[in-house]
């Protein structure tokens, strides 16, 4: 096995600990998300993986606000909740026939008191 390199911090056997792994990583954090005004981010497909997501990046938005950042979130999906999906999706049997993105912003919102935006339309480009 090769060893690392020298300015790479690490204990005597080269392994990465605790507190200097958020130090390595953390100037590369910053390249992926530069400083803006606002920032956008749109979530397209809340079902299996998306509505998981949503509640991350909802989450994420609400401490980024705490520190003064401007995070605008939208969900966007055409699908409607049905039962076979509770349990596998971000959803409860009370949201069955609601729209996805449409259920979703509203109880991050409620729960986080974001301005998160449901986009439950198909678009354009999808129709054709």
């Amino acid at each position: 096995m090769k060893p690392p390199p020298d300015d790479v911090p690490g204990n005597s056997s080269g392994a990465i600990t605790g507190g200097e792994a958020i130090s390595v990583l953390e100037p590369r954090y910053r390249l992926l998300l530069p400083e803006a005004a606002v920032t956008i981010i749109v979530l397209v497909g809340v079902g299996g993986t998306g509505s998981w997501l949503a509640t991350a990046l909802a989450r994420i938005a609400y401490h980024a606000r705490q520190k003064g950042e401007v995070i605008k979130l939208f969900l966007v999906d055409p699908d409607i909740v049905t039962e076979n999906i509770i349990g596998r999706q971000s959803y409860a049997l009370c949201q069955v026939g609601e729209s996805k993105a449409g259920s979703l912003a509203w109880r991050l919102n409620a729960a986080l008191g974001l301005g998160i935006t449901a986009v439950a339309c198909m678009p354009c480009w999808a129709a054709a």
